[in-house]
């Protein structure tokens, strides 16, 4: 006795294709709630970023903050205790300072060709 209608492999779909009833206490038949895609693709970036941002935060941004408190006192390496505010008064004596508008303008020059050449070759 074959049916007109292709049975299919899972038991349910071939007993309803059938025109059997499946023997349930409430319908519809709840579904298992399935974590959705984009959830898990947040989480598993979250994952890959954080110890990524702890490094970065780490190895570049609590430097750049302790260079820049630094910059604001007379620092002296040899005594530790000098350590006290002091302003912008280091750059005012920056912007007086020959050596320092020389040491810029080589920069300026040395940026200037490395990006020439590059570009041109």
């Amino acid at each position: 006795m074959h049916s007109a209608t292709p049975r299919s492999k899972s038991p349910a779909v071939g007993a309803l294709e059938q025109g059997e009833r499946i023997a349930t206490r409430g319908w519809p038949i709840p579904r298992l709630r399935r974590r959705s895609w984009s959830r898990t693709r947040r989480r598993v970036f979250a994952v890959f970023l954080g110890p990524s941002l702890a490094v970065l935060i780490l190895v570049t941004i609590l430097p750049l903050m302790f260079l820049v408190a630094t910059s604001l006192t007379p620092l002296d390496i040899s005594n530790p205790a000098s350590l006290r505010w002091s302003g912008p008064t280091n750059y005012v004596e920056l912007t007086r300072d020959g050596q320092f508008w020389n040491s810029v303008w080589v920069q300026a020059q040395l940026s200037f060709w490395t990006v020439s050449l590059q570009l041109g070759g």
